[in-house]
């Protein structure tokens, strides 16, 4: 007689080492890569470029652990076959591209293979912002970002702003069915990949599985995605 075990699991942030980006402008203009946990809306840490004193009024929705690059806005004019910003990182990341003022339609535009829409938030200061923003994975390495083609008769259009956040990857490994007189063990193998503390893809080499936030769950909530069991208590 075979017995169905049922087993459902909780995935919780990693310890990781500590993330490391060193950022470099071809122009020659001052660029850094700042915390962007240590970023405000006061004070020197709150200016948005290397060479502009425009302050930030809200810094979006990105994970505390990532850096944000404070560039020089005078580098739009960078054209799009150029290399602008360049950057090198101990681990694999995501770069996230905020174009605030529409900028992803210049430059941009002769090289976003491989870039997709982001559900982030883009960050406003003075009068501009939130724009629309893209996002691409790198290995641990360098990383180039061309130019934006701004145009000097078209003042308000600035420089791309850009953020590096890391990538960190979970693998989980479960035992999926036994029997009444032995155990046959067949494993499901489910990686995750987040840049946030939170998951947020979840795949299964066997098919349906949805992650839910732990603060969100409540007592007679589905167990599984495929069965009617409901939580009685949450552990």
């Amino acid at each position: 007689m075979t017995r169905e075990v049922l087993h459902f699991f909780v995935l919780c942030p990693l310890t990781v080492h500590s993330f490391s980006v060193i950022a470099a402008a071809v122009s020659g203009n001052l660029i850094e890569a700042v915390p962007y946990s240590g970023l405000s809306d006061v004070g020197a840490s709150s200016f948005v470029f290397s060479d502009r004193t425009l302050t930030f009024k809200d810094l979006g929705s990105y994970p505390s652990d990532c850096f944000y690059i404070r560039g020089p806005n005078d580098d739009r004019y960078t054209p799009s076959s150029s290399v602008q910003w360049m950057f090198s990182t101990d681990q694999d990341c995501t770069v996230y591209l905020d174009f605030w003022s529409g900028q992803e339609n210049y430059g941009f535009a002769n090289w976003d293979a491989g870039w997709n829409l982001s559900a982030r938030s883009g960050v406003q200061f003075g009068s501009y912002g939130p724009g629309i923003v893209y996002e691409k994975n790198f290995p641990a390495g360098s990383i180039e970002l061309y130019g934006n083609e701004g145009d000097a008769q078209l003042p308000n259009v600035g420089t791309y702003l850009a953020l590096l956040c890391p990538v960190h990857v979970l693998t989980v490994t479960l035992t999926a069915t036994e029997t009444a007189t032995s155990t046959v063990s067949s494993t499901t193998s489910m990686s995750t990949t987040s840049t946030d503390a939170n998951v947020i893809a979840v795949a299964a080499s066997g098919g349906n599985v949805a992650v839910v936030a732990l603060p969100a769950l409540t007592i007679g909530d589905p167990s599984f995605s495929d069965r009617t069991f409901t939580f009685a208590t949450l552990g």
